[in-house]
């Protein structure tokens, strides 16, 4: 998706998730699509915020997020277990790079 794609629809979000929690101008289940859109309109301006620089994060934090990602969407409340084996799996994969580098250096 375009970066500015996905700031429009960011701030598009974010308006209709404030119009809909603070207000009862969608119905009676208004407060939670409101809730649901803020929450969403959040989470992609993070991302539009993110996206040049995220070109560019290592690998191993892509997998530690993947891991993280993976354990809070089976089990939420084990948040605090999914941050432990985030990091766990981040310094391993780093560390096998870092040993992987110091071999090719070695070869020379």
């Amino acid at each position: 998706m375009q970066r500015i794609t996905l700031g429009i629809v960011a701030i598009a979000l974010l308006v209709a998730g404030s119009l809909g929690f603070f207000t009862d101008l969608f119905g009676t289940d208004s407060r939670w699509w409101g809730g649901v859109a803020l929450r969403a309109g959040a989470i992609l301006g993070v991302s539009w915020l993110v996206m040049p620089k995220a070109r560019h994060l290592p690998r191993y934090l892509w997998v530690g997020l993947g891991i993280f990602a993976g354990v809070l969407a089976i089990r939420p409340r084990l948040v605090v277990f999914g941050i432990l084996l985030a990091f766990i799996a981040m310094v391993v994969v780093a560390l096998a790079q870092r040993r992987t580098a110091q071999n090719k250096g070695s070869r020379r």
